[in-house]
């Protein structure tokens, strides 16, 4: 039984990563101006629908690479059609420490998406 329940978490495990992106990060910066960190980025859907009320989720992070800040922001459209483009952008303050930022992606559900490209990048 153990060789039987091995091989289920192994073909779930292979499932799992057979699933590509949802969302792609195609470009993004970070500029430190008067003691603010501005993020910007351009994100696009790679699923056969669209997805609803997309949150970007911000991530600080210090040498560790462990979090120190995490805000979220949505974009300025509803909806993101399959295939579209969309860009955003947020403020943050800068937090003593950070050194790097990624980016998370949720749909109007909350649910997180699987990215592709979404960091740590060095700030």
């Amino acid at each position: 039984m153990t060789i039987a329940g091995g091989s289920i978490v192994t073909a779930a495990k292979k499932k799992s990563q057979a699933k590509g992106p949802e969302i792609e990060l195609l470009d993004h910066s970070a500029k430190l101006e008067d003691n603010r960190l501005n993020l910007d980025g351009r994100v696009k859907n790679l699923i056969d629908h669209p997805i609803r009320k997309l949150t970007v989720v911000y991530e600080i992070l210090d040498s560790d690479k462990n979090v120190l800040t995490r805000q979220k922001g949505a974009i300025d459209e509803e909806e993101l059609p399959q295939g579209e483009e969309a860009a955003f952008s947020a403020q943050i303050t800068y937090v003593a420490r950070s050194v790097y930022y990624r980016f998370e992606f949720e749909d109007g559900a909350e649910r997180e998406l699987r990215s592709e490209n979404a960091g740590p990048f060095a700030i």
